[in-house]
């Protein structure tokens, strides 16, 4: 038996393609990862599994891209149940059936690739290069983050038009007032009040898919638009001094967690997948079974105020 040595933001078609030398080997084919893609990988998994008579995919554990790395390349299938599930603290059981070599993670989705370190270390991993033989990344699809704001004035999806520099802003924290927000032509003008910044605090493709945008667009130092120098990571909080962001950030885990918190509050600026807003009207991705009700704000792209989709 052979574990696929598969890890990227793999599209479920590449990963069939990839998969069907695996048929008469196992009939289950099991991993998770990225939330922001979840359903894209869901749906296409059920269009998949319905169209085959040999191995298919299993649950899909949205456990966010850091723990669907960690879990490939660890085997341990563990790193992706629990965080779903909340066992062990949400931590891998780093043990049992699903710590050893079992073949037990066969993909990992991820929205952010693998560093330098952890490629050149899958030669010498213990589930690596000398169990599961070669390494594939797979890209599969573009993603778009969302921008979801919480304000009194903000009734709708694109009202608040946002900049570049006021994003850099919002999530160094140098901007702490939707009063202080530049804007751009067209956008409402939002309450003032202070904004509340709600990230992700697990590892998060989302988080490196925000902070490799604004380590491309935010300047520091004097007439800079941040507070701090942004480096893609999918740990947003390490952007900061000792690892600590700003009073005003409230850190959750996955993008339902960063959708709950944000429905429960008031003035607040965060950042997750489209499927958890108003963006997708069939939205069901909310802890308490409710459509998410967050509208989001567009982004000024040249002279374009550009809202993600779910498509």
């Amino acid at each position: 038996m052979t574990r696929l040595h598969l890890l990227g933001a793999a599209s479920a078609a590449a990963l069939a393609c990839l998969s069907s030398h695996a048929y008469a080997q196992q009939s289950t084919i099991t991993g998770g990862g990225s939330t922001l893609a979840r359903y894209d990988y869901v749906d296409e998994f059920t269009i998949f599994n319905g169209n085959t008579n040999g191995a298919t995919f299993g649950t899909y554990y949205a456990s966010g891209s850091g723990a669907g790395q960690t879990a490939f390349l660890t085997d341990d299938l563990s790193c992706d149940a629990n965080k779903v599930d909340g066992n062990n603290g949400g931590a891998c059981d780093g043990g049992g059936a699903q710590g050893q070599p079992g073949n037990t993670v066969d993909y990992g989705a991820s929205d952010a690739t693998l560093s330098a370190s952890q490629i050149s270390g899958w030669a010498t991993f213990t589930y690596g290069q000398p169990a599961a033989g070669n390494l594939i990344q797979l890209p599969s699809m573009g993603v778009g983050i969302a921008i979801p704001v919480v304000n009194t004035a903000v009734t709708k999806n694109g009202a608040l038009i946002l900049n570049d520099s006021d994003l850099c802003g919002v999530f160094s924290g140098k901007l702490t007032d939707f009063s202080q927000l530049t804007l751009g032509q067209g956008s409402v003008t939002p309450t003032a009040g202070a904004i509340n910044v709600v990230y992700r605090s697990d590892g998060s493709g989302t988080s490196f898919l925000l902070t490799n945008h604004l380590s491309a667009v935010c300047t520091t130092g004097n007439g800079g638009n941040s507070n701090i120098t942004f480096t893609a990571t999918t740990s947003f909080a390490s952007l900061f001094q000792n690892g600590t962001p700003p009073g005003n950030f409230i850190g959750e885990s996955g993008s339902g967690g960063v959708a709950g918190e944000l429905e429960d509050i008031t003035s607040a600026i965060g950042y997750l997948s489209p499927d958890y807003t108003t963006v997708d009207p069939n939205s069901d991705a909310l802890v308490n079974g409710e459509k998410s009700t967050l509208v989001v704000a567009a982004q000024l792209l040249g002279k374009t105020a550009e809202l993600p989709t779910t498509k």
